[in-house]
Formats: C-alpha cells, structure tokens, sequence
C-alpha cells in the first residue's frame, strides 16, 4: 500500500472535517426545530394554565351572576311544552308590532349547564325596521328569557321600507318538578289553583 503524501492527507483531514460538520450542523438544525416545538407548546400551555386559573379566579363572581339570573328564569314541569306557549307570544307580539310571521318552528331542545335552551325560527317575516325593533322590545316587556341569533335581513322586492329575512330566536327556562313554576312570560295568566275558589257574592254575580 502506497503511504500517502502529505497533500493527500490534508486534503482527507479536510474532507471528513467538512462531512463532519455537515452532518454535526443537520443534527444541530434538527434539534433546534424540536426546541422551539417544545418552547411553543410550552408557551401554549402556560396560556392555557393562565386562562384556566384566570377563569377559577372569577367563578365566585360568575356564580353570583348566574345565581341572579337563575332567580328570573322560567321553571316549567319536566313534560310541560314550551313551543306552543312562544308561538302563541310571538304571533300576538308580531301581530301587534306590524310584523308577519307566516313560518315559525323550532330546532331540539338542549341542556347547557341545566338551563333548557329552545332555538324558535322564523322564516320568511316580513315587516318594516321599526316594527322589526318594536317586536323586539314587545317580547323583552314580557320579562321573557331568549337571545334573538342568525338575523339575516333583506330588502323586499318592489316594496319601498319593507324587509324580510330569517331570524332565531332562542328562548331559556329550567324544567324542574321540585321547584315551583315560574311564568314563561311575565304577563302570564294565572294557573287554575290562583283562581278564587269562593263563588262570587251577589255584588258580583251578573245580572240577568
């Protein structure tokens, strides 16, 4: 085996130095990618951490809210229906602001947090802006409890200040048969069991 020459052994020395270096700058590269992963998932979970304790931190006043709001709510027996009742109060209401509501009906009912929440859709109303608020504010006079959502609003062909659209609104009781009943509706009639049970005096017997 011929010795090799002191240029060729330079020359080797230099070339394993620089694959050496290149494959010690991959590794390197490599590992500097997988840091600043781990460095952002940490930055994510100490934002999670920090949001978490933040929402711990104000439960006590979240909970005195809802138990405010909890007082106001509607109670209902557990196989009551709800839909018939909101019909009945959004046809009076529309009917009295100017509003059509010629296609009502309603999605499932869900449970969030055990407060009943009913989705009501109206299709295809038709009304003027002002009798679109005044509905509005109808329903909020009754003491309901409901969020109006997916408000979409068109001008009407042909018909100058008219408007039609879609809207959901989205009504919030409890059902409970411990507790007792809490109108829907602050105007409610009173249940049977409220009426008098006395016949009425001669004063207010009807004259034949």
């Amino acid at each position: 085996m011929t010795p090799l020459s002191r240029h060729d052994r330079v020359l080797l020395a230099v070339t394993v130095a620089v694959v050496l270096f290149g494959v010690l700058a991959a590794t390197a590269k490599r590992r500097i990618a997988r840091i600043r992963d781990d460095r952002r998932r940490i930055e994510r979970v100490e934002s999670d951490i920090r949001s978490q304790c933040a929402k711990i931190d104000a439960r006590d006043a979240w909970m005195e809210q809802y138990a405010k709001v909890r007082d106001r709510m509607p109670v209902v027996g557990t196989g009551e229906q709800v839909e018939a009742k909101w019909f009945q109060m959004m046809s009076d209401r529309a009917h009295e602001a100017g509003l059509e509501l010629p296609k009502l009906g309603n999605q499932a009912e869900r449970v969030r947090d055990g407060v009943c929440l009913l989705p009501l859709e109206a299709r295809d109303w038709k009304g003027t802006l002002r009798s679109l608020v005044d509905f509005i504010v109808s329903l909020e006079a009754e003491g309901a409890m409901f969020e109006i959502s997916r408000l979409h609003v068109k001008p009407v062909p042909n018909e100058q200040g008219y408007l039609t659209g879609t809207f959901t609104l989205t009504c919030a009781f409890l059902r409970s048969d411990d507790e007792p009943p809490a109108p829907l509706f602050s105007s409610s009639p009173p249940s049977p069991s409220a009426a008098p049970s006395s016949p009425p005096t001669d004063s207010e017997a009807p004259t034949p």
